[in-house]
């Protein structure tokens, strides 16, 4: 959505008429983005529902100004403003109370990783911003996966589903809290085991110019824009979960790992050549036999990436990306190179060369069809 698509609240927050301090003003402004979602909260319980909420989440004794959070944790106002940002809060004035103590400790605590030498404030600064970045998505799935089981449930409208998780949220509070702590330990362990993996008697050919070689795919689905204009938003939440459960249910138990989704599209990483070839014609296969999805089209690179910021980038990315807008409904695709990748790693696949294409920004490209042999199933160690 264009800035130029967003609306602002018609109103202030003084104008709702609630009392209101710093924090319901930053949910206004992070939440309430326009007035018929600011008139959900405009009656008086939902208003309690909100402080209560704030209580819960935030908890009391808001006492600190920027400028005096800041200078508690021993950091400069822009060094604090600058983590603030990354996190996704709005600017607070700097002599507005706002902070509480464990707002302040958690700055002192990152002011410590920069103080004893650990991490760099440039490094500490993308930590927050990973976290930051990945928590607000997190949440904004979790508020609507809990607003549309409370319309189903209860047949509720939209907002009224909305009025009543703000009444129920404390009850999910704890579980939640525990569920992040638990994948995030559990991802942080896997993540750094990852570090010690080396790819062994298979390599891309020349000098490595990115430090990592691993699998990337696409898989697209096909004619969503047209099928996507005759569903409600109901129906188009359902197609979308249902796509994006469904890849999952194949690139998980695989050892692969989703790198984004976008609607019609997922990309896909493996630490493995036959990982990334499996999976990818596992993926077709199940969205093909799927009636409540259309056909898919799925390409993969086995290639030098680079891994940055929580996403993975690189010719081969952008190679894989062309590839699967080239691959016939039903079909998985490759290059030339992969395919002889493929080749090294086993007698497993049946690669087709499907003549030379002229491909935007890669020139002549060789595309490869794959499938796979007769009576071959793919087991992955884990352990």
């Amino acid at each position: 959505m264009s800035t130029a698509d967003r609306h602002e609240p018609a109103h202030s927050p003084q104008d709702t008429g609630a009392t209101m301090g710093p924090e319901t003003q930053m949910l206004n402004l992070k939440i309430l983005q326009n007035l018929a979602q600011n008139n959900i909260y405009r009656d008086e319980e939902s208003k309690a529902g909100i402080r209560a909420l704030e209580k819960s989440l935030l908890g009391q004794g808001r006492r600190y100004t920027p400028v005096e959070a800041a200078e508690s944790a021993g950091l400069p106002l822009e060094t604090a403003q600058r983590i603030w940002h990354n996190m996704g809060f709005p600017t607070i004035p700097n002599h507005s109370p706002y902070f509480t103590e464990t707002d302040v400790q958690m700055l002192a605590d990152l002011q410590k990783l920069d103080a004893e030498g650990d991490i760099r404030m440039e490094y500490v600064a993308s930590l927050v911003r990973a976290e930051g970045q990945l928590t607000d998505r997190t949440v904004a799935w979790q508020i609507e996966a809990l607003v549309h089981n409370i319309m189903v449930t209860e047949n509720l409208s939209d907002n009224d589903a909305r009025r009543k998780l703000l009444k129920d949220f404390p009850r999910y509070l704890e579980v939640l809290e525990r569920l992040a702590l638990y994948a995030y330990r559990r991802q942080m362990y896997a993540g750094i085991l990852r570090l010690g993996l080396r790819e062994n008697n298979v390599t891309t050919s020349g000098l490595s110019r990115l430090p990592l070689v691993r699998g990337v795919g696409f898989v697209d689905l096909v004619s969503y824009t047209s099928l996507v204009r005759n569903l409600d938003a109901a129906a188009l939440s359902q197609l979308i979960n249902h796509f994006e459960q469904s890849c999952l249910d194949v690139i998980a138990p695989l050892g692969g790992r989703i790198i984004k989704t976008l609607g019609d599209e997922v990309f896909f990483l493996t630490e493995t050549p036959d990982a990334i070839a499996e999976i990818s014609l596992q993926l077709s296969e199940k969205i093909g036999a799927d009636p409540q999805l259309p056909d898919a089209r799925v390409a993969f690179i086995w290639g030098e990436v680079l891994a940055n910021r929580g996403d993975v980038y690189g010719s081969s990315v952008n190679l894989a990306a062309r590839l699967v807008s080239l691959a016939e409904p039903g079909t998985v695709l490759t290059d030339n190179e992969t395919a002889n990748t493929l080749r090294q790693v086993g007698n497993r696949y049946i690669l087709t060369s499907q003549g030379t294409r002229n491909v935007r920004s890669f020139g002549n490209v060789d595309p490869v069809a794959v499938t796979r042999r007769a009576n071959y199933t793919m087991e992955i160690d884990l352990s």
